[in-house]
């Protein structure tokens, strides 16, 4: 035997089989997992004993500035990555926030001139037209009907034209206070200026508009009444024993306690009150008539003075009408919003109650008991 045929005998013969090594035309049938098991998926490797590997899960990009919606499975990631998401910003702007960013918009110098001049509200020319004609139309009532009740035909007390005055600002009041504020006199507009309630715009507009209508309603009861009844047309006048001196100090103390009422019964923090504003402030005009008309004519009002003295053309003293009025209004006006404004959380509402002092006048005696 020769060695080819040993090396036949001793080394086996494979042959290769070739549909073995062809592809088969058969789609895979996927096999269904048993229960409780998920199915495995195509993209798992397999192990060397024949198991499959989870494929490895694709990593979650962090939400950029903290603003994503998505949370991470790991809890201390998760903790670590949206904590700044649900924590309050912070209000001062000079803390920095970790990882987002803090945009806070801070008025300019210009901006603020514009909001105490009121350029904006040039604007809105429709809404400060009609607030400025109220204006106007609301003083022209009262120096009017005021002016007729001094000069009447038939003469009346001073009790009747304290009344008057103070009826017509009532009035006045309920009628145009939607439409401007009622001012219906310059103490009171120069009061909500100082404290910045109004804009100089709208303050200097509604001084014109009240003097313009003081010598309207003036020249009106001047022409329609006859002329030998006309005298000195209403005009507020010192006594002549009344030095200049005792006029601004008389005139200072009634716009005080005019401008003081109207801030007390415009306070929006305050109680209830349970008679209406305008009723509070034609009470506080009539007061004051009662008891200063036969010293200084008991102005209480800049231009209800001007009108009738610039149709009598007497201006004697004329500057105590305005001066002690107007320094009497700003002295009220700083004191009671510095001082005796109410606060904001100091009084609640009480459904059903006609004053919300109760509610807390209640609690504390429900607490001292």
């Amino acid at each position: 035997m020769n060695t080819s045929a040993a090396q036949r005998l001793v080394t086996p013969r494979v042959r290769s089989n070739p549909r073995r090594n062809r592809p088969s035309r058969t789609p895979a049938i996927p096999r269904t997992p048993p229960r409780g098991k998920k199915p495995l998926s195509d993209d798992s490797a397999l192990l060397p004993n024949g198991a499959r590997e989870p494929a490895p899960a694709p990593p979650t990009a962090a939400p950029p500035g903290g603003e994503g919606n998505s949370a991470p499975t790991d809890s201390v990631f998760s903790s670590l990555q949206f904590s700044s998401v649900h924590q309050p910003l912070e209000t001062s702007p000079s803390k920095a926030l970790r990882g987002r960013t803090q945009t806070i918009k801070m008025p300019d110098k210009r901006g603020r001139v514009n909001t105490l001049v009121g350029t904006n509200e040039l604007a809105k020319a429709g809404d400060l037209g009609k607030a400025v004609l109220a204006e106007a139309l609301g003083t022209l009532f009262i120096t009017y009907f005021g002016i007729m009740a001094c000069i009447a035909l038939v003469p009346g007390s001073l009790t009747q034209i304290a009344l008057c005055f103070g009826f017509l600002v009532m009035i006045s009041v309920q009628a145009l206070a939607h439409v401007s504020g009622a001012n219906f006199n310059p103490a009171v507009t120069c009061g909500l200026l100082v404290t910045g309630r109004i804009t100089i715009i709208r303050g200097a507009l509604y001084i014109v508009a009240q003097c313009l209508g003081a010598i309207a309603g003036a020249a009106m009861a001047k022409y329609l009444t006859p002329a030998d009844k006309v005298g000195d047309l209403g005009a507020t006048l010192l006594h002549k024993e009344v030095s200049a001196g005792q006029g601004v100090a008389i005139e200072f103390m009634l716009g005080f306690v005019l401008i003081f009422v109207i801030f007390g019964v415009i306070d929006p923090n305050k109680p209830e009150a349970k008679i209406p504003a305008p009723f509070a402030i034609g009470l506080t005009v009539a007061a004051g008539h009662l008891s200063c008309i036969d010293s200084t004519g008991s102005s209480m009002n800049p231009a209800r003075s001007l009108g009738p003295i610039v149709l009598i053309n007497k201006w004697d003293n004329h500057w105590v009408y305005w001066v002690g009025p107007i320094m009497g209004g700003i002295v009220a006006a700083i004191l009671y919003q510095f001082v005796f404004t109410a606060r904001s959380m100091e009084y609640s509402q009480v459904p059903g109650e006609s004053s919300s002092e109760m509610k807390r006048l209640g609690k504390t005696n429900d607490n001292n008991a």
